[in-house]
């Protein structure tokens, strides 16, 4: 899967004041690059959708609540639009909102709902049985996950362009763009650590 999506995300996250949506192709993000101007003090797109940058990382928390719209067609089109917003619902502590949107989305079998769906447990019930078979089902999904967010394993800076299901890239990916909301959860890290 192709990460073109957290280029659009990213686009109407600079641009909410503009009349629409603005998509960029990564080509057209670089030194020298007319549009660079658009993604203001943020070096490049993983800074800002790492909330790297601290200007960045309002715009991405904002970027989740006007983003909800684009995901229909991101659904359609089986683009990731969905795989961030989910992520940044957790990380804004929208619980709720992240819990309908997950069944919304519920059978999609990629590791960023998996996991997520696993973070949200947690969060609501603690460590039962609940968040525990949860997560046993989202490491046998991708058992890659635990040692990026456990930081065990470094999450590399530039993030890979594909991935596939259950492969380490996805659980990169994941990772890289989850960690703040596994770190910002009371406990969740160490119970991940316990039971994986």
């Amino acid at each position: 899967m192709s990460l073109f999506p957290l280029f659009m995300v990213i686009a109407v996250a600079i641009k909410l004041d503009s009349p629409g949506p603005i998509f960029f192709r990564q080509d057209r993000v670089g030194k020298g690059s007319r549009n660079r101007k658009f993604y203001g003090e943020c070096n490049n797109y993983h800074e800002f959708a790492r909330g790297e940058n601290p200007v960045s990382r309002p715009k991405r928390r904002n970027v989740a609540m006007h983003t909800r719209y684009h995901t229909e067609y991101s659904n359609q089109l089986h683009q990731g639009v969905r795989y961030l917003l989910v992520t940044w619902l957790l990380e804004a502590g929208r619980d709720e909102e992240c819990r309908q949107f997950l069944a919304e989305n519920h059978g999609d079998i990629s590791c960023f709902m998996i996991y997520s769906e696993v973070l949200l447990a947690f969060r609501t019930g603690g460590s039962g049985r609940k968040s525990n078979q949860a997560l046993q089902e989202a490491i046998r999904a991708n058992k890659h996950v635990p040692p990026y967010l456990l930081g065990q394993k470094p999450v590399p800076f530039r993030l890979p362009d594909y991935y596939s299901p259950g492969d380490e890239s996805e659980a990169v990916i994941y990772a890289g763009e989850a960690k703040e909301a596994w770190h910002s959860t009371p406990g969740a890290l160490e119970w991940l650590e316990q039971n994986s």
